[in-house]
């Protein structure tokens, strides 16, 4: 089958796009499966599912909060350096889980290391989020990035469907810090990708950063068009009201259902088939 005669493929003709897609692939596989062994060792070693919240809440909160001011930069830098940035960090944050798990370090009486790692892991999505969905005006022409978009919304939501399934065997077989490890090398895909990406350079020093307008800007643009303010009211209302649900299912999988990990896997993977399907 030729991937040039397939118009839901029509972006992978393009080399850049298709080393971040590729990569993408494989990182974010990983790191649904990070997410599953997280949630699970702390219920195991707290039994707290205000914790579970807590971790949640240091995860996301930081997005809310940041993301109005880094929107405003990333255009006037290179998403590149940022991006390398952010999955590196994000590496070398499973791979101190990984030796704090796989060593014994972490246990019920020190799981406030998790609190401030989950904070810092908060703080550089802020970052990351809104720069990778700026990054792929920089990878495919503009007549074609919507279905950049797509293909991109098809990998986040094709690996929520399979990477919980793997994290909760995974944690059956040989325990979370093997999942923490897996998401270590997973991000190490992205990263080769990232640094094989050639884009053009582009002036960005003499742009003047006029932070707080550019903020007034974009908030007056929203407010000014009742389809984008209806649309951010739904979003904000979904995460709010359903996503929680998922963070909890570990208390849920173990005190009611009487479940392993290998059921909490399966759980969270059926939540994401109707976001893949709706992705394609």
């Amino acid at each position: 089958m030729n991937l040039h005669n397939l118009k839901l493929f029509e972006s992978l003709k393009y080399r850049n796009f298709k080393l971040y897609f590729l990569g993408q692939c494989v990182s974010m596989v990983g790191s649904w499966i990070q997410q599953i062994a997280m949630g699970w060792l702390v219920y195991r070693l707290t039994g707290s599912v205000a914790l579970l919240g807590i971790i949640v809440f240091l995860s996301q909160f930081p997005t809310f909060i940041i993301t109005p001011f880094v929107s405003t930069l990333i255009d006037k830098i290179s998403k590149k350096s940022i991006l390398i940035f952010t999955q590196t960090f994000f590496m070398l944050h499973a791979l101190v889980l990984t030796i704090l798990v796989l060593t014994s370090i972490l246990n019920s009486s020190n799981v406030w290391i998790v609190l401030v790692l989950s904070l810092l892991f908060g703080i550089v999505n802020a970052l990351d989020g809104p720069t990778r969905q700026a990054f792929y005006t920089s990878l495919v022409p503009k007549e074609i990035l919507t279905n950049a978009i797509a293909l991109n919304s098809a990998v986040i939501n094709g690996s929520r469907l399979i990477g919980p399934a793997i994290g909760g065997v995974v944690i059956g077989l040989f325990g979370e810090g093997i999942c923490f490890l897996i998401d270590t090398i997973s991000f190490l895909f992205v990263i080769i990708a990232l640094l094989k990406i050639k884009l053009p350079k582009v002036e960005t020093l003499t742009m003047k950063i006029h932070l707080i307008n550019d903020i007034k800007e974009g908030l007056n643009y929203i407010f000014q068009r009742l389809p984008i303010m209806v649309l951010l009211i739904i979003t904000f209302s979904v995460s709010f009201f359903i996503f929680p649900i998922t963070s909890f299912l570990p208390a849920y999988v173990k005190d009611t259902l009487g479940g392993g990990s290998e059921m909490l896997g399966s759980l969270m993977s059926f939540l994401g088939i109707g976001s893949f399907s709706g992705a394609l």
